[in-house]
């Protein structure tokens, strides 16, 4: 799945494109309603979504190298930073 999602010919489909974004959207809404991020202003809350959205495509390309342990170890310490970084729910 995540090369069929970060396939070159597929990224510049418009139908993709407009899916990506729509994606990047609700996760920029989500941090924006985070707890510890409300106080920031939207140029901010734009490069923290940026950010976690880059370590979430970056996860998923390394426990594509690891072996399934190893992934479950990565996946669970990314979930770990981010519950540190926004607080639990």
């Amino acid at each position: 799945l995540y090369d069929l999602m970060f396939d070159a010919a597929m990224m510049s489909d418009r139908e993709v494109a407009t899916a990506r974004n729509s994606a990047f959207a609700v996760l920029e809404a989500a941090i924006g309603q985070s707890p510890s991020q409300q106080s920031r202003d939207e140029g901010t809350i734009h490069k923290v979504a940026l950010a976690v959205w880059a370590c979430g495509h970056g996860a998923a390309s390394l426990t594509l190298a690891e072996g399934t342990a190893a992934a479950d170890t990565l996946m669970e310490d990314v979930i770990q930073g981010l519950e540190a970084l926004f607080g639990r729910r």
